[in-house]
């Protein structure tokens, strides 16, 4: 055995599998085979007889393995562990000439026999949140943290997280973590699995048992012609999972994987006031007319009638609601739908007849404006200008020139003061998990998965803050790749298998302020998603986490599957409650 300060490690000559446990823990451990598989969208990677294992030191100390691994499809392929003081290193090499599909970790096909790892522990934490708030997952299950919506769990409740696992054993708050470290501009992969599996498991008559092994999907979109190297795959040991995700950003920052945190002071302090989105006030309206079944059948099959209540009267008379009960907010959203196309950005004059005199009225009251945009949509385009999967238009396409001048002519149509433009002073980027992914996809600048979601957003990014230079740039992620793209992050549609939404609300942030430090944190529209009948305690928990938000002005509309639906009126207890809220925190702020 080998002593270091958080773990020991050992090979099994006999299992043929390295094998690391905790110091303090020897039934807390993670065995792996030095096995790895990079099939392609055409064969499966297999080795062929016992992988050739070389012992090496580096100039550190450090003990590194060389595993030469004999394969059916790469030239070359070789694989390396490295035992450092703190963590385990692991990447791999190949050469040959292939398009990549899946590259697996510790896991693989030895002579027709599936091999896979072991593990000590009792759950896992996947490092991206999803909406059934299953905060751990048993060890034979399957999670994707994916640049789309997967949907295993509902889906992710924000739009991916840090790339790693962390896992539990029961009795101790220590956790083993495992994380990937990818080079900037290298991460055009649509997703990083535990547990997924491969095809061969269906054979397998313990196959529920699954293979315990980590996996990047390429989706068949990486292509590699002479010798490549893929990310590594680092495993850590931290006291708790706060510690964990800090400890891996961290990382992260150190190889330059990532850029580092804000230092959390604001240059433009008005980011940080009280917001009012108006979204849930048009679900509550649209929702109230089809109970009363006031909407035609055109309506209804139609499906927008929610996105019909974004109109300019009723914004004007939602604010004058607040105003007039002094209810001191900083930040107008105006939601879906303003714009007459969800992929253009003209404004419906039919529900907004003067956009840009409502966004001047709203100046002249103090508060600042933004318009909500719609990703990945393609409302409006002609095919030319999307992406396209097997053949077929899906979505907006980033990478085409065309269509990233009509993005950017938008973005300063919305936030230009000139004449003609709107004036708005920021934007929340909805629907980012929208992203087309896997196989057949096909865009103009073949750039893939987390990559494309990067360009997207940068290019939005980057053309806002040149048209004014103070504008607010809102991302719901929590990706620390996303950091300096995005200048706050919001919490998302609270969503939630609980009664009240703080659980949901906590665990989110404590991811955000983490992987994304620095970053003002919006809390989104709560009272929606809360059947509490003092629905007004969800503000105190907002004041705890970050900038309070409300969606209502008047009308609030509680629902969640198997409730039955209540809808109320504000009353002036509430508009208190909300404005002794914004106070305490704009006075907690200094603002």
């Amino acid at each position: 055995m080998v002593e270091k300060i958080k773990y020991k490690h050992c090979y099994s000559e006999k299992f043929e599998q390295f094998r690391i446990h905790l110091a303090e823990d020897r039934n807390f451990y993670y065995w792996f085979t030095p096995l790895c598989r990079l099939d392609t969208i055409n064969a499966v990677d297999k080795t062929i007889g016992t992988p050739a294992i070389k012992k090496m030191e580096d100039e550190n100390g450090n003990s590194i393995f060389e595993i030469d691994l004999k394969s059916t499809v790469w030239q070359e392929k070789k694989a390396y562990v490295i035992f450092g003081k703190d963590s385990v290193e692991y990447f791999i090499k190949v050469r040959g000439k292939n398009a990549i599909d899946r590259v697996y970790y510790f896991t693989g096909i030895l002579d027709e026999l599936l091999l896979g790892s072991v593990p000590g522990f009792d759950t896992f934490i996947p490092g991206c949140t999803n909406f059934l708030t299953k905060k751990e997952l048993f060890t034979n299950e399957f999670f994707s943290i994916s640049a789309n919506n997967n949907t295993t769990h509902w889906g992710h409740s924000l739009c991916s997280g840090p790339f790693m696992y962390m896992f539990s054993r029961y009795g101790t708050d220590a956790k083993i973590w495992s994380g990937l470290v990818v080079e900037k501009g290298g991460n055009s992969f649509d997703s990083f699995d535990f547990n997924h599996k491969p095809p061969e498991m269906e054979r397998e008559s313990e196959s529920i048992l699954n293979t315990q092994s980590f996996s990047i999907n390429y989706s068949g979109h990486l292509n590699v012609d002479g010798e490549w190297r893929s990310p590594s795959l680092f495993i850590g040991f931290s006291n708790n999972k706060l510690s964990a995700l800090e400890d891996y950003c961290r990382l992260l920052e150190k190889k330059k994987a990532i850029s580092k945190a804000d230092s959390g002071k604001r240059k433009y302090p008005w980011h940080l006031k009280p917001i009012f989105c108006g979204w849930h006030e048009q679900v509550a309206l649209g929702r109230q007319k089809m109970n009363a079944k006031t909407l035609s059948k055109e309506q209804l099959e139609r499906g927008s009638f929610i996105m019909d209540e974004c109109t300019q009267k009723n914004h004007e008379k939602w604010l004058d609601i607040l105003l007039e009960n002094r209810i001191p907010f900083g930040t107008l959203i105006v939601d879906a739908k303003w714009q007459r196309e969800l992929a253009r950005f003209d404004a419906d004059e039919h529900k907004w007849p003067d956009m840009r005199g409502f966004i001047d009225a709203c100046h002249e009251r103090g508060i600042k404006v933004l318009l909500w945009m719609q990703a990945w949509t393609m409302e409006g385009l002609d095919e030319s200008l999307c992406i396209m999967k097997d053949g077929k238009p899906v979505a907006m396409d980033p990478a085409n020139t065309a269509y990233r001048k009509i993005l950017e002519d938008g973005i300063e149509y919305m936030l230009s003061s000139a004449p003609g433009c709107l004036n708005a002073d920021g934007l929340k980027i909805d629907g980012t998990d929208g992203i087309p992914c896997g196989r057949g996809v096909k865009n103009d600048g073949d750039i893939y998965g987390f990559e494309l979601q990067r360009l997207y957003i940068e290019i939005i990014y980057k053309k806002a803050i040149a048209v004014k230079k103070d504008a607010l740039v809102s991302l719901y992620i929590a990706n620390p790749y996303f950091r300096n793209v995005c200048n706050m992050v919001r919490l998302g549609d609270l969503y939630t298998v609980y009664g009240r939404p703080v659980d949901t609300l906590r665990e989110r942030a404590e991811v955000v302020k983490i992987a994304m430090k620095g970053k003002p944190v919006d809390t989104d529209g709560s009272l929606r998603f809360s059947i509490e009948d003092d629905y007004m305690m969800e503000l105190d928990e907002q004041l705890a986490i970050g900038i309070p938000c409300i969606y209502q002005a008047e009308n609030l509309y509680q629902h969640r599957s198997f409730v039955k639906p209540v809808f109320r009126k504000f009353t002036q207890h509430d508009y208190a409650a909300i404005r002794n809220v914004f106070m305490k925190y704009l006075k907690s702020e200094g603002l």
